[in-house]
């Protein structure tokens, strides 16, 4: 297990100048040989300073968590989400998307998950009580608010736990601790 803190992230800056990422994590599915994209799985911070296209990934599943406050629009010829905070979404890679902040909200930050369909299946989920962790190629933890414990190590907002394998129990430290989890995991 990694421990990451998230201010120390080298930021990326976005092609069209639109944001910025800052790579937390990528892998490859077991035993499959390393994709010419260089990755089967990827996770990442990514903060939005314009509106304007997403960038597309053929054959990858996209997963994302808007932190903070606000909304953001996603939305193109053939699909529309509205991304609000801590409710996760989920899209195909290939969609033509473009971003739009909707009033008051201000460079918004999403957590991103990006998996190849025909190697593995993604997940961000909301957690705020004691969970366990089996069965996952790599996961991370993301505290929202609130102190957690991973496996008796702690975890405070501003960080991310990165791992890979299961058998992790994660537990919050406070009445009011939210984390977003997130899973990558074999085809069935």
């Amino acid at each position: 297990m990694q421990i990451i803190t998230l201010a120390e992230c080298v930021a990326t800056p976005w092609r069209n100048g639109g944001g910025l990422t800052r790579a937390l994590g990528s892998g490859h599915a077991p035993g499959s040989t390393p994709h010419p994209d260089g990755f089967d799985w990827r996770i990442s911070l990514a903060e939005i300073a314009a509106d304007g296209p997403f960038s597309t990934f053929p054959g990858i599943d996209r997963h994302a968590l808007l932190m903070g406050n606000g909304a953001v629009e996603l939305s193109g010829p053939s699909a529309a989400v509205m991304a609000r905070p801590l409710l996760p979404i989920s899209f195909p890679g290939e969609l033509e998307l473009g971003a739009r902040r909707q009033p008051g909200t201000v460079q918004p930050r999403f957590l991103n998950l990006m998996v190849r369909r025909s190697a593995l299946r993604g997940e961000i989920r909301i957690v705020t009580r004691r969970c366990g962790i089996n069965d996952a190629v790599a996961w991370a933890l993301v505290p929202l608010t609130g102190a957690w414990q991973l496996s008796g190590r702690p975890l405070e907002p501003g960080q991310a736990a990165l791992g890979h394998g299961s058998d992790l129990d994660l537990a919050p430290h406070a009445v009011d601790a939210r984390a977003a989890l997130i899973l990558v995991r074999p085809l069935p």
